[in-house]
C-alpha cells in the first residue's frame, strides 16, 4: 500500500512539475544577448520584403496571440538539427532542418510576415546571439563543445512603449516553453 501512494505522490509532483515548467524555467535560466544577429537580405532587392502569411483581421487579437501563432509556425515547419545548417529562412523553408540559428531567423521573418498587415507596426523582432545563465551562472564557459559557444533567442521589442518580450522557438518546440527571461 505504501509503494502505490509513493508512485501516486511522484505521479502527482511529476505532473505539477509540467504544469508549471515555464515559470520555473524563467526562475532558473536566463538568457544574457552577447550580440545582434544580422537578418538575411534579400539577394535580389537588398532588403527583407515579405508578404503576409496571416492577416490578424481578429478584433481581439494581441501581440501574445502572435507570438504563440509564429513560435506554433516556426515548431511546425523546422526540425532541430545539431549539423550545419542554412541560416536564410527562405531555404530553412526546404531543407526543414535548422539549429538555434535558424529556429531565431525564421521566427523574425514569420513575425514579420504575421504583423505585416500593420495592426502592430510599433512591434519588432531581433535575434539575438546570447548566453545562457542558470541561477546567474553562464553556462556556455564550462561546455567544450563549439556547437555550444553561444545559442540564439528573439527579443521582440516595442518600439513605442520599449517593452520587451524574449522568446526561444528552438526551445518551444522541444518543450512548449517559449517565452524566456
Amino acid at each position: 500500500m505504501k509503494k502505490r501512494h509513493r508512485i501516486i505522490f511522484l505521479l502527482a509532483i511529476l505532473i505539477l512539475v509540467f504544469a508549471v515548467r515555464g515559470p520555473l524555467f524563467r526562475l532558473c535560466v536566463a538568457y544574457d544577448p552577447a550580440g545582434i544577429r544580422e537578418p538575411v537580405m534579400d539577394q535580389k532587392t537588398g532588403r527583407t520584403t515579405v508578404s503576409p502569411e496571416n492577416r490578424p483581421d481578429d478584433p481581439g487579437i494581441n501581440i501574445h496571440t502572435i507570438i504563440t501563432r509564429t513560435l506554433d509556425q516556426t515548431a511546425e515547419k523546422l526540425e532541430f538539427s545539431s549539423g550545419n545548417c542554412a541560416s536564410d529562412p527562405e531555404r530553412l523553408l526546404i531543407s526543414k532542418k535548422a539549429n538555434c540559428i535558424g529556429y531565431a531567423r525564421l521566427f523574425c521573418h514569420l513575425f514579420e510576415k504575421n504583423t505585416a498587415s500593420g495592426k502592430f507596426p510599433e512591434w519588432t523582432a531581433q535575434s539575438y546571439i546570447g548566453h545562457i545563465s542558470i541561477f546567474g551562472k553562464n553556462i556556455h564557459p564550462y561546455v567544450r563543445h563549439p556547437f555550444f559557444k553561444d545559442h540564439d533567442f528573439v527579443i521582440i521589442n516595442n518600439r513605442v512603449t520599449g517593452e520587451k518580450i524574449a522568446v526561444d522557438p528552438s526551445l518551444y518546440d522541444y518543450t512548449g516553453i517559449g517565452y524566456v527571461r
